[in-house]
């Protein structure tokens, strides 16, 4: 029977930089008997597959066209390539409640599935996703602050942070031994995520890789509020815009260890899931150490704190950033 790596997520865990690498080394990874197909692609991931099982559908393009013959298009994608192994990416896989991947086990009744899913640790998870959604959602339904995205989310439960929970659900559909568990952090991700991958799911690295750039530039508090403060204004949306696209290209220039969140709030957040950890780590990933992540406890990490900006701050970063 033919493989198929499934990789579920989650978000915020290089999902995008895991995604551009599979899509852009498809000579090496076939030359590994490996293929990652075009059956289902959207930008570089497979939301087509999503789509046709129900899932995202908020985010399908408008026109897109689901297709009900993607398992198929994806052997025949196989048998043309002469693998025996296919890889899917979309972290919209994260998204489905239990009748959810019981249809991804159906729809992909024909093949051996095993799923790949990295984890974050929760506080790094949590503030990723708020700097995400300030890139990307021009107009916030949540107070206009970490913690107000953090009460809203929390009642929404699209993604469940319960991972120990979702896990359990994937792998009463597949088999706990078929659920392949990676933290998200780059002292375990060596050589470099894409590397990480390619062991977890038993392919081979080597110089014919080629690593793109990062795609999906993470930015820190003070480009944020000055994202906020030009969608607050009074300018025309297309000029809004491009100043935001300008603030996002200048991400990764601010003060090293400047957080949304204080080391209080986020020991907080830690201490609210580590009774996990170790239970995830035991039961899927057979660690008797029961260690799943290995950074510093958050009030350990002196020096990283929560900051306020002024006005001027602010204003000579939207300056910079359309002027340089």
């Amino acid at each position: 029977m033919r493989k198929l790596i499934l990789h579920i997520g989650y978000p915020k865990t290089g999902t995008t930089t895991l995604q551009a690498f599979l899509a852009r080394n498809g000579a090496a990874l076939t030359a590994r008997g490996v293929i990652y197909p075009s059956a289902g692609l959207v930008h570089e991931a497979h939301y087509g597959v999503n789509f046709a099982l129900g899932l995202a559908l908020h985010d399908r393009p408008e026109g897109f066209q689901v297709s009900g013959t993607i398992p198929a298009d994806i052997a025949a994608e196989a048998d043309a390539s002469g693998v025996d192994t296919v890889v899917l990416s979309s972290e919209y896989f994260i998204t489905a409640k239990p009748a959810a991947i019981r249809r991804v086990r159906e729809f992909f009744a024909d093949f051996e599935v095993r799923i790949v899913c990295y984890l974050r640790r929760h506080d790094d998870a949590l503030e990723s996703a708020y700097a995400q959604a300030v890139k990307t959602v021009v107009d916030p339904p949540w107070h206009d602050s970490i913690q107000g995205f953090l009460l809203h989310n929390a009642g929404l439960g699209t993604v469940s942070y319960e991972y120990l929970g979702v896990l359990r659900q994937w792998a009463g559909v597949f088999g706990a031994g078929n659920i392949i568990v990676r933290p998200y952090e780059a002292a375990q991700n060596v050589p470099d995520l894409p590397g990480d991958f390619l062991r977890a799911i038993g392919v081979e690295d080597g110089p014919d890789f080629v690593r793109p750039p990062s795609a999906n530039r993470s930015i820190g508090p003070l480009v944020a509020a000055a994202i906020r403060m030009v969608r607050r204004g009074g300018l025309e949306d297309g000029l809004k815009r491009k100043v935001v696209g300008r603030l996002i290209q200048r991400a990764g220039r601010e003060r090293e260890g400047d957080r949304f969140l204080t080391p209080v709030e986020r020991e907080a957040i830690v201490r609210r899931y580590e009774w996990m950890y170790p239970m995830i780590a035991s039961e899927f990933m057979g660690r008797g150490d029961g260690v799943l992540f290995t950074a510093g406890r958050p009030e350990a990490q002196g020096g990283a704190t929560a900051v306020a900006y002024s006005a001027e701050q602010v204003f000579e970063t939207v300056l910079r950033a359309v002027v340089q």
